[in-house]
């Protein structure tokens, strides 16, 4: 008897056309931790030289790039943002605070997925080579005695060599 009105909603839900979502850089919660020592982007600076339009996503060269082709396309075309003409994309892994991260040279349209999922914040500069990464927040507890640290890597053009692990101290909360 009331399978009519809900035949309906769907109908009318099935019959709604999907509309193309643009491209929105994926953004984690806040972190509760900061770093004790503050990252040295200006060490690691580059020139910022780039100012065209950023090549094609070449899905050709990495194995797995185009599992995550309409993501790089969308992402690419916002132009660099990361160590001079790099764009640095994340998008989530579904569901949770997990998300992909991968950098397309806009010169050439080269993809680099990196090897791991960021959970939490990451930090990075338009005008440096230097990547901060905070750990994952969901592994642990507040009440935990394990100390923090916050994983630092330099772009090297072809990958995201590890720097340093750098300890973090609590936000104070107001």
């Amino acid at each position: 008897m009331h399978s009519f009105p809900l035949s309906l909603t769907c109908l009318a839900l099935w019959s709604t056309p999907l509309r193309a979502q643009g491209w929105e850089q994926w953004q984690p919660s806040r972190s509760l931790w900061a770093p004790v020592t503050t990252p040295p982007f200006s060490k690691y600076a580059v020139p910022q030289s780039f100012d065209g339009t950023p090549a094609p996503v070449n899905l050709g060269q990495n194995p797995t790039a185009h599992l995550y082709r309409t993501m790089l396309r969308e992402g690419a075309k916002t132009g660099p943002n990361f160590a001079d003409h790099y764009t640095l994309l994340m998008w989530g892994c579904g569901g949770t605070d997990c998300a992909y991260l991968a950098i397309v040279d806009a010169r050439t349209g080269t993809v680099y997925i990196a090897p791991f999922y960021v959970n939490a914040e990451i930090a990075y500069e338009r005008t440096s080579r230097l990547l901060v990464v905070n750990p994952i927040e969901t592994t642990w507890t507040e009440d935990e005695e394990r100390p923090r640290l916050q994983d630092w890597y330099l772009w090297n053009g072809d990958a995201l060599v590890h720097l340093a692990k750098v300890p973090m101290r609590p936000i104070p909360q107001r």
